[in-house]
C-alpha cells in the first residue's frame, strides 16, 4: 500500500529523529578522545626507556686538528669508593659515528655525567693500534652541550711481575693473575669503552698490555694470597703511589710489580699525655712523604687493646709516621689536613719488606 505525501514526511522525520537520538546516546557512553599534539617517541638507552632530553653534540678533529670521521660512544661511569679503592668501569649508553665535516650528536638521554669517547681504529689485527679522545661532560634535562675532542695515537705497557719469597710460600699461578690500568685523568677514561685495560700475565711473569688510550693511569695486579703488591714502578720511577704517565705514540717497557708473601707489621704501644698505657687509643700510620698519603694501602688507622698495644699489618715497605688520635670526627680520617696535624707528634718508622718493626708512639710532648 503506497504512503501518501503527509504519511512519508512523517516517517522519514520519525526515522531521522531515532538515528540522532541514537547518535547521541551512542556518543554519551563512547566519548571521542581529543588529538593530543604528536610526541618524538621515547629513546632506548641501555635497555630502557626514556623520555630525557638531555643532549651532547660536538665535533672530532685528528692528529692534524682538523675534522674527521671516528665512532663516538657516550660511557656511563662508576667511580670507585673514596678511600679503600675499586676499579671503575664504562658501559657503552649509545653509539654514533661522526658525518664528514667531523661532526656528532646525541639526543633524548637520560641526564647524568657520562664520557664521550672517540676512537678510530688506524692498525691491521696483527699490529692494532688507535686514535683516541675523551671528555667528561655533565648532561642535563632540556640542556645541549658541546665538546670538542681532538683524536691521540694509543701507547701501550708491558713489564714483569717479581716474586720476592721472604716466607715458605709456593711460587704463585701467574698465569691466574690479571694485571690493569685504572684511569686517572680524563683522557685515560678513554679506557672505560671496553672496561679497564686488563691482561692475564704469563707464566714468567711477563704482560703486555698494547693499545692503550694515552693518559695516566694506576698499574695494579690480582695476586692470589698470602702474596701481596709491595712496589710497583715504571719510567724509571715509583709507579704504586704516582700515576703513570702514556704518552701518545709511547711505549712504556719497563714497568715492573714486586709482591711479597710476608706483610710488612708495625708492632708498638700507644702512651697518652703522661706516659700512661692509653687504652683503646685511635692509632695511624700514614706515610711519611705527604705525596704518597692517597692511595688506601700507604695508611691504616688501628685501635690499640686496654694495655694500649697496637699492630698494623700489610703496609707496603717504606717510611711511615705513625700517631695516636686526639680529636676529629670520622669524616675527618684519612683526609690530608687530618694527617698532617698529626705528623708533628708522630713517631717515624722506617719498614723493609715483609719486616717488623716497634715503635712507642705519643707520650709527653716532643
Amino acid at each position: 500500500m503506497a504512503l501518501s505525501p503527509t504519511q512519508f514526511r512523517l516517517s522519514a522525520s520519525v526515522a531521522i529523529f531515532a538515528l540522532v537520538m541514537g547518535a547521541i546516546y551512542w556518543l554519551g557512553r563512547f566519548p571521542v578522545e581529543p588529538r593530543l599534539p604528536r610526541q618524538p617517541p621515547p629513546m632506548t638507552v641501555a635497555g630502557r626507556r626514556t623520555s630525557s632530553r638531555a643532549s651532547v653534540d660536538g665535533v672530532v678533529v685528528g692528529v692534524d686538528g682538523k675534522p674527521t670521521r671516528a665512532d663516538v660512544s657516550l660511557v656511563t661511569e662508576t667511580t670507585p669508593p673514596p678511600i679503600r679503592g675499586g676499579l671503575a668501569r664504562g658501559r657503552r649508553a649509545a653509539v654514533s659515528r661522526t658525518t664528514d665535516d667531523g661532526r656528532f650528536s646525541f639526543n633524548f638521554f637520560p641526564s647524568g655525567h657520562y664520557v664521550v669517547v672517540a676512537r678510530v681504529v688506524t692498525g691491521d689485527e696483527s699490529d692494532a693500534s688507535s686514535l683516541w679522545a675523551a671528555a667528561e661532560v655533565d648532561a642535563k634535562d632540556n640542556a645541549r652541550v658541546t665538546t670538542r675532542l681532538k683524536l691521540r695515537r694509543s701507547g701501550g705497557l708491558s713489564g714483569q711481575i717479581t716474586l720476592e719469597a721472604l716466607g715458605r710460600a709456593a711460587r704463585a699461578d701467574l698465569t691466574q693473575t690479571t694485571v690493569s690500568l685504572e684511569p686517572v685523568d680524563v683522557d685515560a677514561k678513554a679506557s672505560l669503552l671496553d672496561g679497564l685495560p686488563g691482561v692475564y700475565a704469563r707464566r714468567d711473569g711477563h704482560f703486555l698490555l698494547p693499545d692503550v688510550p694515552p693518559g695516566r693511569y694506576r698499574l695494579t695486579a690480582t695476586l692470589s694470597g698470602p702474596w701481596m703488591i709491595d712496589q710497583v714502578s715504571a719510567n724509571g720511577q715509583d709507579g704504586f703511589d704516582r700515576p703513570i704517565a702514556i704518552e701518545p705514540g709511547a711505549f712504556v717497557s719497563d714497568a715492573t710489580i714486586t709482591a711479597t708473601d710476608v706483610p710488612s707489621r708495625i708492632d708498638g704501644q700507644a702512651l697518652d699525655p703522661i706516659g700512661h698505657a692509653a687504652s683503646f687509643a685511635l692509632v695511624f700510620a700514614f706515610a711519611a712523604d705527604p705525596a704518597q698519603r692517597e692511595p688506601a694501602r700507604r695508611t691504616q688507622a688501628v685501635r690499640a687493646d686496654g694495655a694500649g698495644r697496637f699492630s698494623v699489618t700489610g703496609l707496603p715497605s717504606g717510611d711511615y709516621l705513625v700517631g695516636v688520635a686526639t680529636g676529629g670526627e670520622p669524616p675527618t680520617w684519612y683526609t690530608p689536613p687530618f694527617l698532617a696535624a698529626l705528623a708533628p707528634a708522630a713517631t717515624l718508622v722506617r719498614l723493609p719488606p715483609g719486616a717488623t718493626r716497634t715503635a712507642v708512639v705519643g707520650g709527653r710532648p716532643k
